[in-house]
């Protein structure tokens, strides 16, 4: 992390002052008197002549400093920020509804999700940006002969090292598989854990496949073929032996004890915390994580092993890839502006500002070489020679190869049953159904309360559904805009970021706890991570009075009464809360339960409901 050590607070003070500014321009906005934007006469200018360029960011609070830089770059532009939630499903369902931002910038990309997308976005292949990247890197984003989309410089995924751990024991870091195995046997023998992955979600388990897939059968020409058949939508199968292959290499580390049932029972938070505090030797994490100030303790990047360390790879993806709305494009004034604003956002400069709070990112553009911090330095000679593979997944992967690696590390499957459990998942395609109408309309936006109309909607859903007094969510998770009329059940899936309900029971203490500690995960980022852990939580069952520090003065029920000191409350929580709980070792997450209800289910069973969905409600009084 380049710049002073007081990086995360000053973040975390952005963040703070980000949400206050967004309450204060909304209430501006709703008096008609925002400066800059659009007049009356267009939807595309302000009222002093600027051209409108909205863009479609993956959340509300990342890259502040290279927001800044982009809107220094484009003086004559208004860029009008939103957020997508990081959801290709966001972005198609109010593309569908009319609402198709000019810019789209997605973290997740998944390339199912980008061909469904493809009606509403225009070719790139005619600018000359396009044509300062690498060829091998635009492949991933083409679709037909379009190139609709465009990557921002990549993160690395991989494995970093605790030099430190190794040094003390005289260890040395390893450069092939047959050395990484050894390493960790040593590790253990010292009483170290060796190595640490979150398999159980999508970033951990994508990882460790394609990672060290890459390393073998996807590095090689047949796996880029198969990869190019994957990206177009071809392939209804995963190519058998090569990746029995892979399913060989993941059995080989488990029979080593390197993956191990832990992998299956940890978050990804919590690892990287343990990798962080010096608890564990290896482990996985992006390049955007990790920096040379975020531990006291000393790191160097590891490639996924092959059999020999000329095999192996990095993995990157990149930090947001970028695509222009077709209908901007079709208008000479609006596809100028948006242009230009594109090049800011790619620019070599601007990719500077992306790079300077990580330990280092790839750039896929020619001629722009980006800083490496010293953990970073044992594999440039990997970067500078074009060993540097791109994740590519759909939208199923990050549900499907999680159940490969758990059936792989708990059941010890055969490759056959692997490969049947990665095709059944992978490949799956499942029809709309309607659910039910909704007379609600409720957007995702923060009023001058900083609370979410969509939020309200969704919270509401999950108390009813859970039947407690109290529900909490991050108002994130309600991910896009709830329009009137019919909602299929693909609609709905577009409407949250999913994830299992937790439900408990608190005394009031507890309760004041939980929202004040939700409220200040609102302003803590993670350590690298480009966004805190939660956003401004959405209450259901209560009214909280809170002052602008985020103090709470107090808590009243859905009667208006003050909730008693005295007695205990069942609460529902969703899977962000429940996981900046645990990432924080607040012993409040351990007062939670699983229970069989997701936000999907929620918001779809009350959706069918004779009483639909619940109308939108303001749950904070900011004083």
């Amino acid at each position: 992390m380049r710049g002073t050590s007081d990086t995360a607070l000053r973040r975390a003070r952005f963040a703070l002052l980000a949400v206050l500014l967004l309450a204060l321009a909304t209430a501006t906005l709703l008096s008609g008197c925002l400066p800059g934007k659009a007049s009356s006469s267009s939807s595309h200018v302000t009222e002093d002549g600027k051209p409108i360029v909205t863009v479609s960011m993956y959340n509300d609070s990342s890259f502040p400093e290279w927001r800044a830089y982009v809107e220094q770059q484009c003086p004559d532009v208004y860029i009008d920020w939103t957020n997508n939630r990081n959801t290709f499903s966001n972005v198609i369902y109010g593309a569908k509804h009319g609402d198709m931002p000019d810019l789209v910038c997605i973290r997740k990309y998944e390339s199912d999700s980008a061909r469904d997308l493809e009606p509403y976005l225009a070719d790139l292949s005619g600018l000359d940006l396009a044509g300062r990247y690498s060829a091998e890197s635009l492949v991933p984003f083409r679709i037909g002969d379009k190139q609709c989309w465009l990557p921002g410089p990549g993160t690395v995924e991989g494995l970093f090292a605790n030099t430190d751990v190794f040094e003390r024991y005289g260890i040395a870091l390893p450069t092939d598989m047959a050395s990484f195995v050894s390493a960790c046997g040593q590790l253990r023998e010292h009483g170290v854990d060796p190595f640490a992955v979150d398999c159980t979600t999508g970033y951990g388990a994508v990882a460790m496949l394609q990672g060290f897939g890459s390393a073998g059968y996807l590095g090689t020409s047949d796996g880029l073929s198969y990869l190019a058949s994957f990206e177009s939508g071809q392939a209804t199968q995963v190519d058998a032996d090569g990746f029995s292959s892979i399913f060989d290499t993941l059995r080989s580390l488990k029979d080593a004890g390197i993956l191990t049932s832990e992998c299956l029972t940890s978050s990804d938070q919590q690892l990287t915390s343990e990798l962080l505090a010096g608890q564990v030797a290896i482990g996985r994490a992006s390049s955007d994580q990790l920096s040379s100030q975020a531990s006291q303790y000393h790191f160097s990047a590891l490639p996924f092993f092959g059999q020999t360390s000329d095999d192996s790879r990095l993995l990157s993806y990149p930090v947001f890839s970028v695509a222009l709305s077709k209908e901007a494009s079709a208008d000479a004034a609006r596809d100028a502006a948006c242009t230009e604003v594109l090049s800011a956002m790619l620019s070599g400069g601007a990719q500077e500002k992306l790079d300077y709070n990580t330990a280092g990112l790839v750039s896929y553009t020619k001629g722009i070489t980006l800083a490496l911090q010293p953990s970073m330095e044992s594999v440039r000679p990997l970067i500078e020679g074009g060993k540097v593979s791109i994740r590519q997944i759909n939208s199923n992967s990050f549900s499907a190869v999680p159940a490969v690696m758990r059936a792989l590390i708990a059941d010890g499957a055969s490759n056959e049953a692997l490969l049947d459990t990665l095709d059944a998942g992978l490949f799956k395609t499942t029809e709309p159904t309607v659910v039910g109408t909704s007379s609600v309309e409720a957007g995702i936006s923060l009023d001058q309360h900083l609370c979410s109309p969509a939020g309200s909607v969704l919270a509401q859903s999950v108390r009813s559904q859970a039947g407690t007094d109290f529900s909490v969510i991050d108002s994130r998770e309600a991910a896009s805009p709830i329009y009137k009329g019919a909602y299929t059940d693909l609609d709905v899936a577009a409407l949250v970021v999913d994830g299992n309900v937790y439900v408990g029971t608190l005394s009031t203490a507890q309760l004041r706890e939980l929202l004040a500690s939700c409220i200040h995960y609102s302003t803590t980022f993670p350590a690298g991570a480009p966004e805190p852990y939660l956003d401004y939580p959405a209450l259901a069952g209560m009214t909280v009075r809170m002052e602008k520090t985020g103090q709470i003065d107090g808590i009243e029920g859905v009667d208006g009464g003050v909730v008693p000191e005295e007695g205990s409350h069942s609460v529902a929580v969703s899977a962000r809360v429940y996981s900046a709980l645990s990432a924080n070792k607040s012993g409040l997450a351990a007062l939670f339960s699983k229970g069989d209800l997701t936000l999907s289910k929620c918001l779809g069973n009350e959706l069918a409901s004779a009483s639909g969905l619940p109308k939108a409600g303001e749950y904070y009084v900011i004083s």
